[in-house]
């Protein structure tokens, strides 16, 4: 009997031959980095649609994070989320603001007012963008009906 001569032959090295299966391994290894890759950039795009949603309630209220909440896509609910509290919130502060401003006593506390809702926004809106917690303790419930 003749000895048969058993070669191993590894991937990468002159010569050696690739099979229809490691073609396959390679392929699933490659597709599963770029889901990795892509899932780890998602998070990211929704934490700036939520981020915007606040910014842009300071120069239109309730019809920029609107804007927001419908430009967002279904699946991506932190960002319908915040974008339904700023349009509420905003909503609410432009009407309290609009109120102030009609008395004489008011028009000294809309100034303040305004200051106070543009740096709330602002505090809002770092806040969804770093994936932190927001809770408006008015609207705790409230984006959660329109997620």
């Amino acid at each position: 009997m003749a000895k048969q001569e058993i070669k191993f032959v590894m991937k990468g090295q002159e010569g050696g031959e690739k099979s229809q299966e490691d073609d396959y391994v390679e392929d699933k290894k490659n597709q599963s980095q770029k889901e990795k890759q892509a899932g780890a950039k998602k998070p990211e795009v929704e934490a700036t649609m939520a981020a915007a949603a606040y910014a842009v309630s300071i120069i239109l209220p309730a019809i920029g994070p609107a804007a927001v909440y419908f430009m967002a896509q279904p699946e991506d609910k932190y960002t319908r989320h915040h974008a339904a509290v700023a349009a509420s919130l905003s909503l609410v502060s432009f009407i309290a603001l609009a109120a102030l401003a009609i008395s004489i006593v008011g028009l000294c506390l809309a100034l303040p007012g305004a200051l106070a809702y543009i740096g709330g926004m602002i505090y809002l809106a770092m806040r969804a963008k770093n994936l932190e917690p927001v809770e408006v303790p008015i609207f705790k419930d409230f984006g959660a009906r329109f997620e």
